[in-house]
């Protein structure tokens, strides 16, 4: 518990003088800031299982920083959380440039947390027969195994949920103000590896697996129960961010891309 509230000190003396300023970068920058406020007391009264809160706001101002600082953006303005649709779903950050152009961007953190049990090693037996026939996942069971590949297993899962919502949401929003969409996924590059999410981003961007995605054959059934996916979005982005970082791990470009040889985004 020590080291969260060490992690939270640090983070409030790194962060909390962009968003607490007189002068906004982002409008609702302070509410932002607030909601980080009510999620560290929430932890304070409930203790660990509300920690997860606290990492999320935490990766939302991560986020919010790169925005500001990035060169890209000079001259848009910036806003957190507006209301596009009356009474409807919100954005996480919506952007205007200079000529006038809308970019919405959503936050999401990934982060799977698979125990290393028995029961969890035998459904990486079953599941390991279902991969790819040209791939082969290999975990040993004596060093966290079960919980690397489930992990991984639940991360790809979520990129594909929170596309499936993210669209949805871009889908409404392009009715009142059209625009374009950036889902940035944010983890701690131990549940999940930048890779993971190159393999999704070439699935979402082409219609067709990479040959080397382990998990190409699983998705390609899973999807036959799903939606179409519309494939509006603009492109991905990650955040690699440790637990015990303020900030994202390198100089954390924000990139927009629209083909799959640009994957990366915020935190590369």
């Amino acid at each position: 518990m020590q080291e969260v509230r060490d992690h939270i000190a640090l983070v409030i003396s790194v962060l909390k003088p962009i968003f607490v300023s007189d002068v906004e970068r982002i409008s609702g920058g302070k509410r932002l800031w607030s909601q980080f406020e009510q999620a560290v007391i929430s932890f304070e009264n409930n203790g660990r299982p509300q920690v997860k809160g606290v990492i999320e706001r935490i990766n939302e101002l991560v986020v919010a920083k790169r925005l500001i600082h990035d060169a890209q953006l000079t001259g848009a303005s910036i806003e957190y959380e507006p209301e596009i649709i009356p009474g409807g779903q919100k954005f996480d950050f919506v952007l205007k440039s200079t000529s006038g152009e809308t970019n919405y961007i959503e936050v999401k953190t990934v982060q799977p947390t698979t125990d290393d049990s028995e029961d969890k090693w035998r459904q990486y037996q079953q599941r390991k027969d279902n991969l790819s026939p040209q791939n082969r996942y290999i975990v040993c069971k004596e060093l966290m195994g079960a919980t690397i590949f489930g992990n991984s297993f639940s991360a790809r899962s979520s990129f594909m949920k929170y596309t499936i919502e993210t669209e949805a949401k871009l889908n409404e929003h392009n009715k009142f103000r059209p625009g374009t969409a950036i889902l940035v996924f944010c983890g701690t590059g131990f549940e999940w590896d930048i890779s993971d999410l190159e393999d999704f981003a070439h699935f979402y961007r082409t219609g067709q697996h990479r040959f080397d995605d382990p998990f190409a054959t699983m998705e390609h059934h899973s999807m036959k129960t799903k939606a179409e996916l519309l494939r509006n979005l603009d492109g991905f982005g990650a955040l690699i961010r440790p637990h015990d970082a303020p900030l994202c791990q390198g100089s954390c470009p924000l990139v927009y891309f629209s083909s799959i040889s640009q994957v990366g985004g915020i935190g590369r």
